[in-house]
C-alpha cells in the first residue's frame, strides 16, 4: 500500500549516543545560522534542531515519490520522544539522539499516523496531555491514526489483549489496533504450518473478538 517510516529503530547502537550528530553538513549548517562557534559551545538544541529539519525535508521529498506511484504514506509519532516527561526512560539504543522530530509538520504532507509508545497503556491515552494533543492534530488533518503496541506489553494473556483492543476500538479515535511482533502470536505447529501461541488464546477466541469489533479491512 505504501512506505513507514518509523523512527524507532535497530540501528542506533553507541556507547555515546549523546555524541552523535556533529557531522560536517550539520557543523556548517549551525555555524552558517549561529556563528562560527566552537565545537565544545555549540547548544546541542540548537544541533538538534537543524537534523530535525533535513529529516523532515527527507520526508516530504519522499512523499512526493511515493504519490506519484499511486501509494501512501504512513510516519510514526512515537509519544516516548515527544513527551519530556518519558525521556528518562527511553532505551538510548533503540531511539536517535540529539535531533529533533517535528511531528507536526509530518501531518501537514502525510497520509496516516502510528501512534506507539512503550510507556502508556491504551487506557491512559485520554488523560495524557502529549497524547491528546497528537491524536487531536492528527484528527485535524484529517489523517488515519493507527495504534501500535507491543505484544509483550498488552498483557500476559488473551483477555488483557482483548481489552486493549476493545479499549482503542470504544476509543473512537483510532483506525486501527496494530499487533507489533506477530512471531509472539503465532508458531510453528510442528507440521510444517503455523498455529497460535496458547498464551494468547485459540482460533474461536479470535474469531469472537473481530466479529464484536467489526474489524474490517481499509479498501
Amino acid at each position: 500500500d505504501g512506505i513507514d517510516f518509523r523512527v524507532q529503530c535497530h540501528s542506533t547502537w553507541t556507547d555515546e549516543p549523546f555524541a552523535y550528530g556533529y557531522n560536517e553538513p550539520i557543523l556548517r549548517e549551525y555555524r552558517k545560522r549561529h556563528g562560527d562557534i566552537p565545537l565544545a559551545q555549540m547548544d546541542t538544541n540548537r544541533l538538534a534542531e537543524i537534523r530535525g529539519e533535513y529529516f523532515t525535508r527527507f520526508l516530504k521529498q519522499d512523499v512526493g515519490m511515493i504519490h506519484e506511484r499511486g501509494k501512501h504514506m504512513q510516519v510514526h509519532v512515537n509519544l516516548d520522544l515527544v513527551s519530556p516527561e518519558f525521556t528518562h526512560r527511553i532505551n538510548p539504543f533503540t531511539y536517535p539522539r540529539n535531533i529533533q522530530f517535528d511531528w507536526r509538520t509530518w501531518m501537514s504532507f502525510a497520509d496516516e499516523i502510528t501512534f506507539r509508545s512503550l510507556v502508556l497503556r491504551p487506557a491512559e491515552l485520554k488523560s495524557h496531555a502529549t497524547s491528546r494533543q497528537v491524536i487531536q492534530a492528527g484528527r485535524q488533518a484529517g489523517l488515519p491514526i493507527h495504534f501500535n503496541r507491543y505484544l509483550t506489553q498488552a498483557g500476559k494473556d488473551f483477555a488483557a489483549l482483548r481489552g486493549e483492543i476493545q479499549a482503542i476500538r470504544t476509543d473512537g479515535r483510532f483506525q486501527s489496533f496494530i499487533l507489533y511482533e506477530g512471531k509472539r502470536l503465532i508458531g510453528p505447529d510442528g507440521e510444517h504450518a503455523v498455529k497460535l501461541r496458547d498464551r494468547y488464546g485459540t482460533m474461536e477466541q479470535w474469531k469472537e473478538l473481530t466479529r464484536e469489533n467489526f474489524v474490517t479491512a481499509r479498501p
